[in-house]
């Protein structure tokens, strides 16, 4: 249809969707690209951009399409917090994915993987062995039916273990 001269925004979202599924990523950046020319606001393809981005590695990119996305939305944000925040956690900036993983809390506070995730992402970004201890007793603590309970214990037996061969 492009060679016949037909552009529209339905034609490059179409063709994005088309390339994304044989994981042609650069392609389908470019055609949703060419899709907000048509209407610059659309959220959601500013988030599948994105998308597309953290598929590629290019976890820098992903993060500035995903934030962006997320000052348009206007519903419960959870699930794309959740995605920011794990964008985030691939450049190391535990800090900043602690406080979307936060956000992410504050929009869905039943949603436990998020507790999880906040625990994990501060066990990267804590350097202290005894603070990380408190963090996953009292996880385990709050959240005794939790389906995450079992990484929790695993992970401070693994605290107690290196915090005793410290102290050797």
């Amino acid at each position: 249809m492009l060679d016949l001269g037909e552009e529209s925004e339905f034609i490059h979202e179409k063709l994005s969707l088309s390339y994304a599924q044989n994981s042609d990523y650069e392609d389908a950046i470019a055609h949703r690209e060419e899709a907000l020319k048509y209407n610059p606001y659309d959220a959601n393809a500013i988030y599948v951009i994105g998308n597309y981005y953290e598929r590629l590695h290019k976890f820098e990119k992903a993060e500035e399409y995903i934030s962006k996305a997320l000052k348009i939305m206007d519903r419960p944000l959870s699930h794309e917090y959740k995605r920011l925040a794990y964008v985030l956690n691939r450049q190391k900036k535990y800090e900043q994915a602690i406080k979307a993983y936060q956000k992410a809390l504050k929009e869905d506070p039943s949603d436990e993987m998020i507790e999880f995730y906040i625990i994990r992402t501060k066990d990267e970004y804590y350097e202290d062995t005894n603070t990380k201890i408190k963090m996953y007793k009292d996880y385990i603590k709050k959240h005794e039916k939790s389906i995450f309970k079992r990484f929790a214990e695993d992970r401070l037996k693994q605290l107690k273990e290196e915090k005793f061969l410290q102290e050797d």
